[in-house]
């Protein structure tokens, strides 16, 4: 297995991989997870609940290991592309235009930088491709806003990474690593919509079993039932800053529900 000198961690793929079939490592692709919470953001590769799973995950000061770079991540929803590609998942700081931390981004550069060196590939606009230009430029994949505020940065993003290649870059205070300052999280379910994450920043529904027993370890709590009427009153409020966000499964079947029973 290889992983980057930079990795101080690894975590689950639920098998979420494939061989590269030979293909050369020549491009990087970051996306940013639509995840405020770093240890619901690892169980969700772990239980298989996300459908992705990308060779690194970035968060709270950490870089972890999640697919071996000799092994091809399913994260962009193109092999081709991702078997040519080390894939990122950087968590957010904020579920309000998806920002990252001045940490995770400069994490995010060093990894940019050591894949360059590790492979020699030159760092520009080309080989560092976000998940949205891989449609945009290219066609592959699908539309999506992913790397939500990254895209912006991308430049700015550029710019740092061949600093640190270079050795010139300034970093930012050392962080230490920590996985226990995350936001409180809870699996509730919901009669005839299952279960669902709630934390403070967004609300998302989990499919797999195994993602919501890693949760329940996790945070030691196991799922509560919650009557609709209630569940939508916290749904409501906690997603009322980000009611586009293509984590809110149901999105639809709820609020139908909601103005039958005049909620």
């Amino acid at each position: 297995m290889v992983w980057s000198p930079l990795a101080n961690g690894t975590s689950g793929n639920a098998n979420r991989y494939s061989s590269r079939n030979g293909a050369r490592i020549d491009r990087f692709i970051p996306h940013h997870a639509a995840q405020t919470n770093w240890s619901a953001l690892l169980a969700t590769f772990a239980g298989g609940d996300h459908s992705v799973s990308p060779t690194y995950a970035i968060g709270r000061g950490n870089v972890f290991g999640i697919v071996p770079e000799d092994l091809r991540p399913w994260t962009s929803s193109s092999a081709s592309w991702d078997s040519r590609a080390l894939t990122v998942e950087v968590l957010n700081s904020s579920a309000v235009g998806w920002l990252v931390s001045d940490e995770d981004f400069h994490n995010l550069a060093r990894l940019i930088a050591d894949w360059s060196l590790r492979y020699n590939n030159p760092i520009n606009d080309d080989t560092v491709i976000t998940h949205q230009e891989l449609y945009t430029r290219y066609g592959a994949s699908y539309p999506t806003v992913c790397p939500g505020s990254l895209q912006a940065r991308k430049a700015e993003l550029l710019a740092l990474a061949i600093k640190y290649a270079s050795g010139t870059a300034t970093p930012t205070p050392e962080v230490k690593p920590n996985i226990l300052e995350d936001e409180p999280m809870y699996i509730v379910f919901v009669d005839k919509f299952g279960h669902y994450l709630i934390t403070p920043s967004y609300v998302r529904k989990i499919e797999k079993k195994g993602t919501i027993t890693a949760i329940e370890k996790i945070t030691g709590r196991g799922v509560t039932v919650l009557p609709f009427a209630e569940f939508y009153e916290t749904w409501t409020e906690i997603n009322a800053a980000n009611l586009s966000d293509t984590a809110l499964a149901s999105k639809d079947e709820i609020e139908e529900l909601a103005k039958k029973l005049g909620l």
